[in-house]
């Protein structure tokens, strides 16, 4: 199948419309490709968004309610989808008020009466020095001072220098010092950080969790807190805000009610971000758990 057949199947199956056999087909195929797992997660983010903008039709609307939504795991999902959209509205309207706000004050600027007469006497300035420079004769090549010549000294007579003796010429001098060796500086060790991620902070009212990093950050630790250790190995997925994703784990266990996620920061900027976790059930199928929001902010 090409990657629109993909796509077609994967809301199909989202929306409840597939039989058990053909879904199991589909499950176990993305499974085992990388490539085809990046589809369907795709498919996945475009129909949770649809339904969040209201863009479904009636039937599909119906579908997906009676479906994806009836599993917690869809209805975690849309909440986080709804909250990144509120938050990335929120962002844009303040850039539009903080570029209004520079606008208007310069407007005001030249509004006061002070400001546009000293305005006016710089422009003026820079009309009278321009007149003068382009009417300005270039200066007379200068006469270069004659360098007299040297007169001749009288050769002053040869210094006899007289030969040391044999006492001194044998005497051995003073040997230089060898330098002291330079200690070896030893490389800064930089810190990684680290922060502790609790699943739905956001829909139970709380803080989202944030992590600061600087250019010397190589690494960086999610901490990721788990409800339960049912399972014996996990994965995890690093999604921007616009659901790309950023970085994914290989299998990670447990260490008692927590799950230690350690990534490289060479790609993340300072935004919002969204931990996956998930789980291999026991036929061999992805299961997600848990969804950890988090905000970078890069120095």
């Amino acid at each position: 199948m090409n990657e629109n057949e993909i796509t077609t199947k994967t809301r199909e199956m989202l929306l409840g419309r597939l039989g058990d056999e053909e879904r199991s087909i589909i499950e176990a195929s993305f499974i085992a490709d990388e490539k085809l797992f990046e589809i369907v997660r795709a498919a996945e983010d475009e129909l949770v968004e649809q339904y969040a903008f209201g863009k479904l039709g009636e039937a599909d609307r119906a579908d997906f309610e009676n479906n994806y939504l009836s599993l917690a795991k869809g209805r975690q999902r849309l909440a986080l989808t709804r909250s990144l959209i509120e938050r990335s509205k929120f962002a844009a309207t303040s850039v539009a008020e903080s570029k209004t706000s520079i606008f208007a004050g310069f407007a005001a600027l030249f509004r006061r009466p002070s400001a546009a007469i000293a305005s006016g006497f710089a422009v003026l300035a820079l009309v009278i020095g321009g007149f003068w420079l382009s009417n300005r004769k270039p200066n007379e090549v200068a006469v270069q001072p004659t360098t007299p010549t040297p007169t001749p000294a009288t050769k002053a007579p040869e210094t006899v220098v007289p030969e040391p003796t044999r006492e001194v010429a044998e005497r051995p001098k003073n040997p230089e010092p060898k330098p002291e060796p330079q200690p070896t500086p030893k490389p800064e060790r930089v810190a990684v950080p680290m922060v502790a991620l609790i699943a739905g902070s956001l829909r139970d009212g709380g803080t989202m969790r944030q992590l600061t990093i600087t250019d010397a950050t190589r690494n960086a630790v999610f901490r990721l807190k788990l409800d339960s250790n049912d399972y014996r190995a996990f994965k995890a997925e690093v999604v921007d805000a616009e659901g790309r994703s950023i970085s994914r784990s290989g299998p990670m266990r447990a260490s008692g009610s927590q799950v230690d996620l350690s990534i490289s920061t060479a790609s993340l900027k300072t935004g919002e971000y969204i931990v996956k976790l998930y789980v291999m059930n026991t036929i061999g199928e992805p299961e997600s758990v848990a969804d950890y929001p988090v905000r970078i902010i890069r120095k």
